[in-house]
């Protein structure tokens, strides 16, 4: 039998992004987890085929500087003429005060985000958004026929209707088949076409065509037995097409590849543990090296018992732990400290991200961004190291300080699912949990899993497990607002049951409404 896990990551609010339904009728029965207005399940399983979703980090956005003709701007510049600006206006009724009008200006290339009236000084430049979100798609359609799908070919199909946003599906069914495909619309651009911002006045900078649906990325039961998704780079460099995004995740998928290829016989409860995997993996790389850098002959008490912690720590963001409280305040002052000048620019910049960052640290430790322009000293890789550490035990014995408790990982981080409007009231603050960034479980402060599923299709029918950090009301005063918070948080699971039928007695049903309309008046 085959084996499907997943866990989307989201911010952990309330009420909670999802609500669980089994939808039956004569043509579908499906189970899972689904959003209001959803026509059907978003991710779940029926009696033939499971799938989950992760975001695939693809780049479907890129930025147009539009040139208006004049002030009024009713017309803008592009291939040697001036084309007719589409005005849309908006009217937004505001409670208790006046009504608010603005009008959207739209181009062939997308509507104009920045403009004059952008709050940013520095933004006031015209640029329109190339969106994939912006053009014509049917996800409902999609989603109503993989509901519907009875092996991977009718799945597969389906893709033809999705269009937005980039996601990677990952698939398993009862005959044995597994599959990764990522779903999406996208530009089959020229190397490094929007990387960087475009003029919008020339046809060659525009989106010429998109990558067919039979050379999309996909891979289908690969000899060594296994697909995983954890919004990673999609492709080698042997795919055909550009596929360029500058936040990939590096360190989640290599660890839960490596977990996967030591299971020689996985099971529910192995990728129910999968899940709540804390295992650093880049901290196993890179603190080290980190260590062996310091100068311990001029360490305070503090920075020694700091020391001692993390040359004993195992690598693990589980709750219990101060090392991975140390570890994370230091790589984040040491990330801080050698992109510093990318915060005195006076433009919207992304900073190189943690894989790149890290591979400059050990691979090319003469590059000048770790020279601190603010100083007269060229600094080295060993001065910023050294700088950090101080830094970040300070922070950690300050905050214990200040906080009356030991920076354990749970107690520093305290995980809080916080209600939509953030009224505290109706929020579930201080969890004491594990994970983190870049960890398999990766609990944040108010982001991490917001549904955790585990299927087994089989010939009888599917068994699956699930989870999520809420409840199936949305009211705060419902005793199912927050139910399965606690189980959440402690890495617990519920045995899922699927119905067969409306007489299917396994369970327990605690409610049932019978809905009549051929008898409303």
């Amino acid at each position: 039998r085959t084996l499907l896990a997943d866990d989307p990551h989201l911010p952990l609010n309330l009420p909670s992004v999802w609500f669980l339904m089994q939808l039956s009728s004569p043509d579908v029965n499906v189970y899972g987890a689904t959003l209001p207005g959803g026509l059907g399940v978003i991710v779940g399983f029926n009696e033939d085929v499971s799938w989950g979703v992760t975001n695939a980090t693809r780049d479907v956005r890129d930025w147009y500087k539009i040139q208006f003709r004049d002030d009024e701007r009713r017309e803008y510049w592009y291939d040697s003429t001036w084309l007719k600006v589409e005005q849309i206006p908006q009217e937004i009724k505001v409670k208790g005060g006046a009504t608010v009008y603005d009008t959207i200006l739209n181009t062939h290339l997308g509507p104009v985000v920045y403009d004059k009236y952008f709050p940013d000084a520095e933004n006031k430049q015209n640029f329109a958004l190339r969106w994939t979100v912006h053009d014509e798609s049917l996800e409902q359609q999609f989603f109503m026929r993989i509901n519907r799908a009875q092996n991977f070919t009718q799945f597969s199909k389906a893709f033809a209707y999705y269009g937005a946003p980039a996601q990677n599906f990952v698939y398993a069914d009862r005959h044995g088949d597994i599959a990764l495909w990522i779903g999406g619309k996208f530009a089959a651009k020229w190397v490094e076409q929007g990387k960087f911002l475009m003029p919008g006045t020339n046809s060659k900078y525009e989106w010429q065509d998109f990558i067919p649906l039979d050379q999309t990325t996909y891979e289908k039961n690969p000899v060594r037995g296994w697909v995983s998704s954890a919004n990673q780079i999609p492709v080698d460099s042997t795919y055909p097409y550009y596929t360029y995004d500058g936040n990939y995740e590096h360190n989640r998928n290599r660890r839960i590849n490596l977990v996967l290829g030591q299971d020689s016989l996985a099971t529910p409860e192995s990728m129910q543990a999968l899940q709540m995997d804390n295992y650093n993996i880049m901290a196993s790389e890179v603190l080290p090296a980190l260590l062996d850098s310091l100068d311990r002959s001029a360490f305070s008490q503090q920075q020694q018992e700091a020391f001692e912690v993390l040359s004993k720590w195992p690598y693990q963001n589980a709750a219990n732990e101060t090392g991975a409280t140390l570890y994370y305040l230091w790589w984040r002052k040491l990330y801080a400290a050698i992109w510093d000048e990318f915060r005195n620019q006076n433009m919207a910049l992304r900073t190189p991200g943690y894989g790149a960052t890290q591979r400059l640290l050990f691979d090319f430790p003469q590059d000048t961004a770790f020279d601190v322009l603010s100083t007269t000293k060229r600094e080295t890789p060993t001065d910023l190291i050294r700088m950090a550490y101080a830094q970040a035990v300070d922070s950690a014995y300050n905050w214990q300080q200040q906080n009356g408790q030991s920076f354990e990982w749970g107690t520093f981080k305290a995980t809080q699912i916080r209600h939509i409007l953030r009224l505290a009231p109706f929020s579930v603050t201080g969890l004491n949990v594990g994970g983190g960034g870049g960890i398999v479980n990766a609990t944040k402060s108010t982001h991490g899993p917001s549904w955790r599923m585990v299927v087994m299709p089989g010939p009888n029918g599917p068994d699956a497990w699930g989870v999520y950090p809420g409840g199936q009301s949305g009211n705060p005063g419902n005793p199912f607002y927050s139910n399965m918070v606690e189980k959440w948080a402690q890495g617990q699971y519920n045995k899922l049951w699927f119905m067969k039928s409306r007489d299917d007695v396994r369970g327990t049903i605690m409610y049932q409404n019978t809905l009549n309309p051929k008898n409303a008046q």
